[in-house]
């Protein structure tokens, strides 16, 4: 009977921590679990693209792992993908977070991912280039910039992107 009355309570209880990670450490990455859409811009070889996106990112593997995929599209053309991407956000033992990405056109880095004044940094070299991204998420907005300098030299912002959260 006490066993049952046990195991009632657990069940019961447990919706109350449904949005807890399993690891302490994971929290800092708590904000970015939703479904966003929004707007921003990116750089690259051809000059300044445009874009409209979505970024769904969830839970997975009983709330020990973070798993993002970001679609987004040619602003006013669904049809021609600017970037596709899927990363999975994941802290080590000793509390550490991690962030492994992966993009449509074969990239794929493993960068440590730190919090810093409520921002999430996360970054890579990329042969003479370091890259660095952050992105701030407060009130369901998510601003995440990418940041980008040569040999040590200035920093050049070179990606802004702006979503909402549309559903938690």
């Amino acid at each position: 009977m006490k066993l049952s009355l046990t195991c009632a309570l657990v069940f019961c209880c447990l919706p109350l921590f449904a949005d807890e990670p399993a690891n302490e450490a994971m929290k800092p990455a708590a904000s970015m679990v939703g479904t966003w859409k929004g707007t921003g811009w990116i750089d690259m070889q051809g000059g300044r693209e445009e874009f409209a996106g979505i970024e769904v990112v969830q839970w997975k593997l009983d709330k020990t792992v973070i798993m993002i995929e970001g679609r987004h599209t040619a602003k006013g053309n669904p049809d021609q993908v600017v970037h596709h991407a899927m990363a999975v956000v994941s802290a080590s033992p000793d509390g550490k977070l991690n962030m492994n990405a992966y993009t449509s056109r074969g990239h794929h880095t493993n960068s440590p991912m730190e919090v810093k004044d409520g921002l999430l940094i996360w970054g890579f070299d990329q042969g003479p280039a370091k890259i660095r991204f952050q992105i701030n998420i407060k009130n369901d907005e998510w601003i995440e910039t990418g940041e980008m300098s040569i040999q040590g030299g200035p920093a050049r912002k070179f990606f802004e992107m702006k979503l909402k959260r549309v559903k938690k």
